[in-house]
């Protein structure tokens, strides 16, 4: 991990925040979250200005160098809960409700690798809001169609709704985006949900 210091292009506050220099994947869970050998890397994929809460991209920052940044305030307190204000700027944006669908989900997956189950859960059932939203307004790109109703069969059975869970799982098979790896899940996944099995499975 380094530390890097940031300029907020919203604001033009200062602060401090860190970025990964590798990392490591150790497998995924059923609903596609990766894990991750040691830290999780998640929360240092994106930024938050500490005064004005823009989060974005590190790119979406400008990098800046000087004296005394040991007094600057930092932004690694928010932790996973950047995921929900990059998601909440996307909303406010107009950015595809599939974008703010992937940076809820991937707010969860933040959450449940930091052991914060409040949080996860939030993210998971707000997830599944904006990614019904995107089925419904067709903006889901076609290469992602099949990964969209696969998540949309998974957070389903995760809610418990088993009936749900089952119909989108049926419908991975039909997409032209579907890999032979993502259907053999999908249809791993709804024996789970025919026994009424919302566990978390690891992959």
């Amino acid at each position: 991990m380094f530390p890097v210091t940031l300029k907020c292009p919203r604001c033009g506050t200062t602060f401090r925040s860190a970025v990964l220099g590798s990392f490591g994947y150790s497998g995924a869970y059923s609903d596609l979250c990766r894990r991750f050998w040691g830290l999780n890397p998640l929360p240092y994929f994106i930024h938050t200005c500490p005064n004005c809460s823009y989060t974005g991209g590190t790119s979406e920052f400008a990098t800046v160098s000087g004296e005394g940044e040991e007094g600057l305030p930092t932004d690694l307190e928010f932790g996973c809960r950047k995921y929900g204000l990059l998601a909440e700027r996307y909303a406010s944006e107009g950015k595809s409700s599939y974008e703010v669908a992937r940076m809820y989900h991937m707010g969860a997956c933040c959450a449940r690798l930091s052991g914060k189950r409040d949080l996860e859960l939030l993210f998971l059932d707000k997830a599944l809001k904006w990614l019904l939203r995107a089925v419904e307004e067709e903006a889901v790109p076609k290469r992602e169609e099949a990964v969209a109703f696969y998540l949309l069969g998974e957070l389903h059975r995760l809610a418990g709704d088993f009936d749900s869970a089952l119909k989108y799982y049926e419908m991975v098979p039909r997409q032209g985006s579907a890999e032979e790896w993502l259907v053999k899940l999908a249809l791993r996944q709804m024996e789970h949900a025919r026994r009424r099995d919302r566990e978390l499975k690891m992959l």
